[in-house]
């Protein structure tokens, strides 16, 4: 079961790292510009219901544990909103190189 485990984390871990590159490398894309789009208040922040809305508009529809779990994946200092610092620590390529 251990090994499964540790299968399944690296297999995501690696899915997200491919993510991450092809965002790099797209044309026009822009993490600064992804950020504002998801602060619909404009405060500087991404709170959980900012995320809500962003998977609702795309057909996701999380329950309560699994926007914790995403928010705990992204609010590094655990103080309950996302700053940019930490949008783009999460979002930049870990690996910078094309071939991953």
């Amino acid at each position: 079961m251990l090994r499964k485990t540790l299968n399944t984390l690296l297999s995501n871990e690696t899915y997200g790292e491919c993510l991450r590159q092809r965002l790099h490398t797209r044309p026009g894309f822009s993490i600064y510009r992804a950020f504002k789009a998801l602060d619909k208040n404009r405060n500087g922040f991404i709170g959980i219901e900012d995320i809500k809305d962003l998977l609702n508009e795309n057909g996701f529809y999380a329950c309560q544990k699994e926007l914790l779990s995403l928010m705990g994946r992204l609010d590094k200092n655990q103080d309950g909103r996302v700053s940019y610092n930490e949008f783009v620590e999460e979002l930049r390529p870990k690996i910078l190189d094309k071939n991953f």
